[in-house]
């Protein structure tokens, strides 16, 4: 029987592209005290994913979401191409740099959000204190911003598993 090499890369890409749409974060503003004059009134509970953060929030230029999402899109489609071209050995290369871009996007938009939030955090906190509000109750990470790092991190190991060449491939099989 014959294996597929890119299998393991397309299911990667596959989960990436499924949790982007996943929630990501969620803030649930319900137990501010001042909730009517809270500028997110209209959503007690407000879920961020990957879609409105890289898609619908671009304004002034891609951010880091934009490139994560054609990074995915990218991986999916080159492991499409190679297989009906037959030549799965050729996408190693762009699927390695797709999923490594990938990776670096992601921790590159989570520091930036720390960085940028650092002085928004200490308002924040001041502000909790005060209430008496449990900050760890009014924001939470959800499962999307884990699978898109885990489908990343699958894509990189399948495409390192890619054989370099045709004969890699055939010998591979004659071994099982």
């Amino acid at each position: 029987m014959k294996r597929n090499p890119l299998k393991l890369s397309l299911i990667g890409g596959g989960i990436t592209f499924l949790c982007f749409f996943l929630p990501w974060m969620k803030y649930d503003f319900s137990s501010f005290p001042n909730f009517s004059s809270f500028p997110s009134r209209n959503a007690p509970n407000l879920q961020e994913t990957g879609y409105i953060l890289g898609i619908q929030k671009v304004i002034n230029g891609a951010t880091f979401d934009t490139l994560t999402f054609l990074a995915t899109l990218a991986i999916i489609g080159v492991c499409f191409y190679m297989h009906k071209q037959q030549t799965p050995w050729k996408a190693r290369t762009p699927v390695l740099i797709c999923s490594g871009c990938g990776v670096i996007y992601y921790f590159s938009s989570i520091i930036l959000a720390i960085i940028g939030s650092i002085s928004i955090k200490s308002k924040t906190l001041e502000f909790a204190q005060e209430t008496g509000i449990d900050i760890g109750n009014v924001f939470s990470l959800q499962f999307g911003i884990y699978g898109v790092l885990i489908g990343f991190v699958l894509a990189l190991i399948g495409a390192w598993k890619i054989p370099k060449s045709v004969t890699s491939i055939d010998e591979n099989e004659q071994t099982e």
